[in-house]
């Protein structure tokens, strides 16, 4: 397939193919945007800053001057190194979810890629050609939500860190490194948009129009992931880590803690009961006829076959989602826990600096309801696309009522 060609199948034409180009876009960007917030917390380097206004010694005890630079105004968990890489992780953990999102967004409209693949293949089109085809089109779609990442940040830092005021702003100000930083973000993810496509399932016979199962993660790499989501936390407590690595071993402990959730739903999802368990049928029956008896949702007998049947046609979106709610509300116990600690007076903290903590806390909140919005988004999107994959089967089980 010449490249003139290529260049011309990977334009968005029809309504579909918009919607997919745009969401996985726009995901993108938020996966980029929060890439530049963390490599611009993180390059203020390992020092503790001025968070506000300080005196000057022999005007009065006014606050008669500012800190200018990078550091000046940020908030004061931003501000204190000790505190500064548990944002880093904050920013580096919201990847995952608009990660989760973008991966779906690439799945957008299946149906007609593989009636699209079925025609380029009876046309002469070879497998080699169909997976160039769809590289490009994610490459395409990542590197555009790669360039829009730039002034999708710089309009979050006059929203965070200018408008703010003094002593609460949450992003440094604009330094001339970060001109540099966002060709190098937009270009890794134009390169990842093409490896993801390049590793997704495609249809193994267009023509025929069979695809490959999308098969669960092995129960040897989720033993595997929970084993080290145990022994991180005591080899980490045994080093006594601080600073950096600490912030690095709870990233890597999210993202186990996201691997190991993921895993377990996924398998769980894909799992299907024998016809040979005539036990477990047995139970089926009995439940389904005494809902039909008591005359409740005399429908759930089908509404639990299509949506079995959804879950096991996609069960890595169902375990991504699911993994990433429980990161998230794991976080919000834990920041439950915290801000009950500190507007209780008997804990030593009390009410005299609630904006620190509250603070954060709020801001840690903030990002995990973000996460969970772009997690339930990315399921949403999944289960649209897998009713217009399934809408037949959908009307005549609506018409057999």
């Amino acid at each position: 397939m010449r490249t003139e060609v290529l260049r011309e199948l990977s334009r968005a034409r029809t309504p579909v193919a918009r919607l997919r180009s745009r969401t996985t876009a726009a995901a993108t960007a938020g996966i980029g945007v929060a890439a530049l917030a963390a490599s611009s917390i993180a390059g203020l380097g390992g020092a503790d800053l001025q968070s506000g206004g300080y005196v000057v010694p022999g005007t009065g005890g006014g606050l008669d001057e500012f800190v200018t630079g990078p550091g000046g105004g940020l908030a004061p968990f931003l501000a204190q190194a000790g505190l500064r890489p548990g944002a880093v992780l904050a920013a580096v953990l919201l990847v995952v979810p608009f990660a989760a999102l973008a991966a779906q967004a690439l799945r957008v409209g299946s149906l007609s890629q593989q009636r699209e693949a079925a025609q380029l293949a009876l046309s002469g089109a070879t497998p080699t050609d169909l997976r160039r085809l769809r590289r490009s089109r994610a490459a395409r779609a990542f590197g555009i939500g790669g360039l829009i990442a730039g002034p999708a940040y710089l309009l979050l830092w006059l929203l965070l860190g200018r408008a703010l005021p003094f002593g609460s702003r949450l992003l440094p100000a604009l330094q001339g490194w970060m001109l540099l930083m966002w060709p190098a973000v937009a270009a890794g993810l134009w390169l990842l948009g093409a490896a993801v496509a390049g590793r997704r399932r495609a249809a193994v016979a267009p023509l025929a129009g069979t695809t490959s199962p999308d098969t669960p993660p092995s129960a040897a790499r989720v033993w595997l992931s929970a084993a080290a989501t145990v022994l991180l936390p005591v080899a980490a407590f045994q080093i006594s880590v601080d600073g950096g690595l600490l912030a690095l071993a709870l990233l890597l402990e999210g993202l186990l803690l996201l691997a190991v959730v993921s895993g377990v739903v996924a398998r769980g999802a894909a799992r299907t009961t024998p016809l040979s368990d005539e036990a477990g049928g047995r139970r089926a029956a009995g439940r389904a006829r005494r809902r039909l008896v008591a005359g409740r949702l005399s429908r759930d007998p089908a509404v639990a076959v299509l949506a079995a049947a959804q879950r096991r046609g996609s069960p890595r979106a169902a375990g991504a989602v699911a993994g990433v709610l429980f990161v998230c509300g794991l976080s919000f116990g834990v920041e439950a826990v915290l801000v009950a600690d500190v507007l209780t007076p008997d804990e030593g903290m009390g009410q005299s600096n609630l904006f620190f903590y509250v603070g954060g806390a709020l801001l840690a909140g903030i990002i995990g309801i973000t996460a969970a919005v772009v997690a339930l988004l990315a399921l949403a999107l999944s289960l649209t696309d897998h009713l217009l994959g399934a809408r037949r089967a959908v009307a005549s089980t609506a018409a057999l009522g």
